[in-house]
């Protein structure tokens, strides 16, 4: 776990899944803001007090955090004075920024909170994707998986003028999850299949 203090009011904190792991948080864990999460933040906060001198008694902060293409984690924490923040503001926040992976990708596998965010991308989609989904891609299906619905799309044709689109949309609702060759096998193995193939059409079919 690296600490840096950026200026007098902005502190970066850089961590990857090992560190978790030691927390023993996992990676759905804390992107979904869990109770473990957040208690994680407050020892990272008194952490970066004892490390860099960075304190954050008496202040407002905002913590955001997103993940990088190498799947380690980025935390930029800012604080303010309390006559400097806005209504809005006034609340400890930590929003999670999805990354859009790389589009070449010919496997992704996204997380979603809820089966209602799933239904939520599926109806979001514009008719042009929605009417050549199996060109984009012909096996799309969808896991529970802890608690968590997991969305494993194989075999994505890059080339089809529609696959930007999808990911783009996905992108909006749903969790992007690295290490997707091992993921795909704990769902396989472990996960209960909700829907095994045409996860999208089913969707669109039965929950409109």
């Amino acid at each position: 776990m690296k600490f840096e203090k950026l200026n007098e009011n902005k502190l970066r904190i850089t961590l990857n899944i090992g560190d978790l792991a030691t927390k023993n948080i996992d990676y759905q864990s804390f992107m979904s803001n869990s109770i473990d999460t957040q208690k994680l933040f407050l020892d990272m906060l008194d952490e970066a007090e004892k490390k860099v001198g960075f304190t954050t008694k008496n202040y407002k902060i905002m913590i955001e955090a997103l993940v990088t293409s190498n799947g380690d984690f980025i935390v930029t924490v800012t604080r303010y004075l309390p006559e400097d923040v806005s209504t809005s503001q006034k609340k400890k926040v930590f929003k999670p920024k999805r990354k859009i992976t790389n589009s070449t990708s010919a496997k992704l596998i996204y997380s979603f909170n809820t089966f209602d965010d799933f239904c939520l991308f599926c109806n979001s989609l514009d008719n042009s994707v929605v009417k050549n989904i199996n060109k984009i891609s012909k096996d799309i299906s969808l896991y529970l998986y802890k608690n968590t619905y997991f969305l494993l799309v194989n075999d994505i044709n890059n080339n089809f003028i529609c696959t930007k689109s999808f990911i783009n949309c996905i992108s909006e609702f749903g969790t992007y999850m690295h290490n997707s060759n091992i993921l795909e096998y704990e769902l396989k193995e472990y996960a209960k299949p909700i829907i095994s193939n045409n996860a999208v059409k089913i969707c669109l079919k039965y929950f409109k």
